[in-house]
C-alpha cells in the first residue's frame, strides 16, 4: 500500500486545495478525527477518514482495482442507516438459518466486512459467499463491482434517527453537544457529508446505470414488515425465502429484537435517556422542538425531487 503523499495519484493531489477548512471546535468541545473531513476528494466525491494504515488518499485507489466474484453482495448505506443489521440478516437468508443471535458459527454469522476498511488483498482473500458492507460513495466503488453487475442492496433509514444514532456513536469518541453536531451535519461539514447527499448520489448511480441490480430497503420495514423484506430480498438475490419464513424465529418476529444491538451496550447515556440505536422514532428523545423544526427545513431544502417516503415513528 502506498504510504506517503509522494505516492498519491496525481488526480488526488490536485484536488487537495479544493476542500474547505476543518471546522473549529468551541472551547471545551472535541470532535473525533473520524468525524472530520479528510481534506480530500476523488472522482468528485469526498474521501472519508478511514481507519486504515497509510495515506487515506491512496486507499480508495488501491481497493478500486480489487477483483470481485459472481455471487458477491454489496450492502451500501449511509452510516447508521441499518446496513449492519441487513448484513446480519442476509446470511440467514442465504443459509436458510433463522438464528440471528451472536454465536460461534462463523459460516452463518460472519464478522462484519466493511469494504473500505479492508485492503485489496483482504478483499480478494475473503471466502465465498461474500457479503460486504460499504459507506463509500458510488464514485469510489471498485470497478469490478460495475463490470460484474454485483448485486447492491441500498439500506435507507429516516434521517432523524440516522442523525441521532450517528451523534451518539461519535460522541463516544469526543466531547460535543447535539447542537454542535447538528451545526456541522446540516452544513455538510462532517467527513461523511449528510445522508441526503449520499442518497442522491446513489440515485444518480442508478439513473446512469439502469441495468445494474440495485434494491432499496428501508430499515423501518426490516423492523415493522420483516416478512415482506425477506421475500423481497429472496426474489432479488434469487434465493427462495420459503424455508426461512417457516422458521418460528421469523414467524414470531422475535429476531427483530436483535436488530440495532451492535455495540449497543457501549452507547453512552444522554441525561436520563439511554439511546437505543435500533429503535424507530428514538430521535424524539434527542431533538428539541427548535432542532426538529430546523431539521424539517433542512429536509425540505435537500430532498427536492427525490421520491422517498421516510417513516419517522
Amino acid at each position: 500500500m502506498m504510504s506517503n503523499s509522494a505516492n498519491i495519484p496525481e488526480k488526488v493531489q490536485k484536488i487537495r486545495p479544493q476542500w474547505e477548512e476543518t471546522p473549529d471546535c468551541e472551547e471545551g468541545s472535541h470532535f473525533p478525527q473520524c468525524m472530520l473531513p479528510s481534506g480530500l476528494m476523488l472522482a468528485g466525491a469526498r474521501v472519508p477518514t478511514l481507519p486504515v494504515a497509510g495515506d487515506p488518499a491512496a486507499h480508495p485507489m488501491e481497493i478500486s482495482s480489487a477483483t470481485f466474484r459472481d455471487g458477491d453482495i454489496l450492502v451500501v448505506s449511509y452510516p447508521d442507516s441499518g446496513g449492519a443489521d441487513l448484513v446480519k440478516l442476509l446470511p440467514c437468508l442465504l443459509h436458510q438459518n433463522g438464528s440471528l443471535s451472536s454465536g460461534d458459527d462463523a459460516s452463518s454469522h460472519p464478522s462484519l466486512k466493511v469494504l473500505e476498511h479492508m485492503s485489496r488483498s483482504q478483499i480478494e482473500a475473503e471466502p465465498s459467499p461474500r457479503i460486504f458492507l460499504s459507506h463509500l460513495s458510488a464514485a469510489h466503488f471498485p470497478a469490478d463491482i460495475i463490470h460484474r453487475n454485483i448485486k447492491i442492496v441500498h439500506t435507507l433509514r429516516n434521517p432523524k434517527d440516522v442523525a441521532t444514532s450517528l451523534y451518539h456513536r461519535l460522541r463516544r469518541q469526543g466531547m460535543f453537544t447535539f447542537q454542535q453536531f447538528l451545526d456541522l451535519y446540516l452544513n455538510n461539514q462532517i467527513g461523511t457529508g449528510h445522508q441526503i447527499a449520499f442518497i442522491r448520489q446513489m440515485r444518480e448511480f442508478q439513473k446512469h446505470r439502469p441495468n445494474h441490480p440495485v434494491l432499496e430497503i428501508h430499515y423501518e420495514d426490516i423492523v415493522k414488515k420483516p416478512i415482506e423484506v425477506i421475500e423481497a430480498l429472496g426474489t432479488f438475490l434469487g434465493t427462495p425465502a420459503s424455508g426461512l419464513l417457516c422458521n418460528p424465529v421469523f414467524s414470531s418476529y422475535d429476531f427483530v429484537q436483535t436488530l440495532g444491538q451492535i455495540d449497543q451496550s457501549d452507547h453512552s447515556a444522554d441525561g436520563e435517556h439511554k439511546h437505543s440505536p435500533g429503535t424507530v422514532g428514538d430521535w424524539k428523545n434527542t431533538f428539541n422542538m427548535a432542532q426538529n423544526e430546523t431539521f424539517n427545513f433542512f429536509l425540505f431544502q435537500t430532498i427536492g425531487n427525490l421520491k422517498i417516503n421516510f417513516c419517522f415513528q
